[in-house]
C-alpha cells in the first residue's frame, strides 16, 4: 500500500527478494491510478543474498527523485 500511495506522486523503488510482487494486487490497490503508479515504480527482483547486497549498495544510482525504498524481506 505504501508503494502504491507514494508512486502516485513520485518514484518508488521496490526490491523484491522473495519474487512475490503481484502486478494484479498492484492494479487492485491503485485502481484508476494504475498507469501513474506503474510509471513511477522501479521494481528490482533479486534471487540471492549476494545480488540483494549488490543492489542495495548501488541504490544511489537510482535514488534521484525517489520518495520511498521498500525492501521485501532482508535475509541471507
Amino acid at each position: 500500500m505504501a508503494a502504491v500511495e507514494n508512486s502516485k506522486k513520485s518514484k518508488v523503488i521496490f526490491i523484491d527478494t522473495e519474487n512475490a510482487f503481484s502486478i494484479d494486487r498492484l492494479y487492485q490497490l491503485a485502481k484508476d491510478d494504475s498507469r501513474a503508479v506503474l510509471d513511477n515504480l522501479i521494481l528490482i527482483k533479486v534471487g540471492s543474498f549476494k545480488v540483494q547486497h549488490n543492489k542495495i549498495c548501488n541504490l544511489d544510482k537510482f535514488t534521484k527523485n525517489v520518495s520511498l525504498i521498500i525492501i521485501d524481506t532482508l535475509s541471507n
